[in-house]
């Protein structure tokens, strides 16, 4: 059993040697990771992101790696292709959430903003006298001053300014919810 155990886990000096190892690897192919990171034009704050991601899956593979110093760099470059790639994506996000977007867009009042404003309504409505929400009311729906003479006896120039006055009082207690 416990032979076993020792081919799977490695003993202390073998994690010494592999740590060697690495660190004569990456002396050794340093001038080739370089190039590589120039060849793609990768900004030097990703560079370092994507050489420790290509170490890390070499640590790994470790074992099964034949030639660290090729599968290094083979690695390194598919994390480079996946890098501009991912960038692109982005880009093409960032492009699509733009300012300009909502700007361009007519603002959406939501269903919250809208039942918020019938209620403000509704209760700026309910503090005119009884015979001021009758009257605005029907002024509402049929604005004819005709029809509103007749319907509460009034004149036209006191249709006129029972409107005023009604708008006016809706006005001043609106106030506050156009300011939101």
């Amino acid at each position: 059993m416990t032979s076993s155990r020792n081919e799977t886990s490695p003993t202390l000096s073998q994690e010494v040697a592999e740590q060697e190892d690495l660190s004569y690897l990456l002396q050794v192919v340093r001038p080739e990771l370089r190039r590589v990171l120039a060849h793609y034009r990768i900004p030097y704050e990703d560079a370092e992101d994507l050489v420790q991601e290509a170490l890390l899956r070499l640590v790994y593979k470790w074992g099964e790696v034949s030639s660290p110093q090729g599968w290094l760099v083979g690695t390194l470059r598919k994390l480079c292709g996946m890098y501009w790639r991912s960038r692109r994506r982005r880009s093409w996000l960032v492009e699509v959430d733009s300012p300009d977007l909502d700007e361009m867009a007519e603002p959406v009042a939501g269903e919250q903003a809208y039942r918020e404003l019938c209620v403000d309504l509704d209760a700026a409505v309910a503090t005119l006298k009884p015979k001021q929400r009758a009257f605005f009311l029907c002024w509402l729906e049929e604005p004819n001053s005709e029809q509103l003479q007749q319907l509460f006896g009034y004149q036209a120039s006191s249709v006129r300014q029972t409107v005023k006055r009604c708008r006016g009082q809706l006005q001043s207690r609106l106030a506050p919810w156009t300011r939101r």
